[in-house]
Formats: structure tokens, C-alpha cells, sequence
């Protein structure tokens, strides 16, 4: 058989505001007493006393009655609720094994959960104290979300491909020779001594065959 949990709760939690509220008017004690919550905060009923346990649940005061650093930070109105709503996760740890997001539930499904940790029933005269002393606090408090990591931007050196028509160039060795050029040659023709004019002319037309062939 599972241990059943204790969760801390007020006899009053219409009181809740009342409570918190008198902490930030009241001077800090050296030690958070019953006679402190009687006579200086001026909750003189036995009932009021729970109030006490709860605190030390949440953190606010040590066991032996000290006040901590949260309950003073609480007393900062710019810090108060989020103060609170560490001191909320404290006191009710148990429950938030059971679900991480505790104080985003409506209170039907708190009740759900502290019937599971507690194990008592509908019957239970506590369990309505508990409930509504969580659902008060609640009201109070502040929660800090954890941030969404986001994803780093990969930068990459790849530059994309780029589409284009123009077709890249291409290398060859082949030389093409385009017959269209209009060259002028110098040729120079060493000619044999000789007085026989038929041996120029044969020169000359042999010449001119040759080139006009090319």
C-alpha cells in the first residue's frame, strides 16, 4: 500500500488574500510565531494557526520559525506573485510529480489529483479545505514559464543553384577553321635565271592553280 501525502491547507482559505496581504504590512519577526500572528498581525482565532504550516511548506519561513529569503522577497509588490507562485510549487511538490502543469488545472482536476496523493474521498472534511486553499493561492500567483527553445539557424556555404539559359561553355581541341576569312598572302618566289619566257608563264599558272584550289 502507497504512503498517503499530507498537503498543507488553511482552515479559512477565504482568508488567503487577507493572510498574504498582512505579511507585506507587518514588520519581518525574528521568528514567525503564534504570538506574532496573534498579537501583531491580529488573527486571533486557533484556526488561523495553520496558516504557520503552510508557510513553512512554502518556504517562507524554516522550520524553527525563521523567516527566509522568499518571505521577505514577497513583501515587494513587483515580485510578490511570482514569490508566491514559487512558494505555491513548494508546498504542493508532491502533486506537481503527478502533473507538471498543476497550476494550469481547473479545480475539478486538482481534486483529481489530491484524492490520488492524499487517498482521501468525497467524505473527507479536509479535502475541501485543500482544494480551495490551492485554488486561492492560485488565484494570487504568477508562474514562470520555461522559454521554447528554438532551433539555431544552420548557416551553410552553399550557395543554391541557380537556373539559367545560357549554356555553359565548352572546350574543345579541335580547331575550327572558318573558310570565310579574307587573308591577303605574301609569297615570295625565288625564280631560276633563265630567258626562256614559257618557263615563267608555267610557274605562274602552276602558282595560280595551286592557290585558287586552296
Amino acid at each position: 500500500m502507497t504512503e498517503q501525502i499530507k498537503l498543507p491547507y488553511l482552515a479559512y482559505p477565504t482568508k488567503t488574500e487577507k493572510y498574504f496581504q498582512r505579511i507585506k504590512e507587518v514588520e519581518v519577526p525574528q521568528k514567525f510565531t503564534y504570538d506574532f500572528l496573534e498579537n501583531v498581525m491580529l488573527f486571533k482565532s486557533n484556526n488561523d494557526r495553520y496558516l504557520v504550516s503552510l508557510l513553512k511548506k512554502m518556504g517562507f519561513l524554516e522550520t524553527s520559525g525563521i523567516p527566509t529569503d522568499l518571505y521577505k522577497k514577497f513583501r515587494n509588490d513587483a515580485e510578490s506573485k511570482q514569490i508566491l507562485g514559487i512558494g505555491f510549487e513548494n508546498a504542493y511538490s508532491e502533486l506537481y510529480k503527478l502533473n507538471k502543469n498543476l497550476h494550469k488545472l481547473k479545480e475539478d482536476e486538482i481534486t483529481g489529483y489530491v484524492k490520488s496523493a492524499t487517498g482521501q474521498g468525497d467524505e473527507s472534511s479536509t479535502l475541501p479545505l485543500i482544494i480551495k486553499t490551492i485554488t486561492h493561492i492560485l488565484s494570487l500567483s504568477v508562474f514562470n514559464e520555461p522559454e521554447e527553445k528554438t532551433k539555431p539557424e544552420v548557416k551553410s556555404d552553399v550557395k543554391p543553384e541557380v537556373k539559367s539559359d545560357v549554356k555553359p561553355e565548352v572546350k574543345s581541341d579541335v580547331k575550327v577553321v572558318d573558310e570565310k576569312f579574307n587573308l591577303n598572302y605574301t609569297i615570295s618566289i625565288n625564280l631560276p635565271e633563265t630567258t626562256n619566257e614559257e618557263v615563267y608563264e608555267k610557274i605562274f599558272t602552276s602558282i595560280k592553280k595551286i592557290l585558287l584550289t586552296k
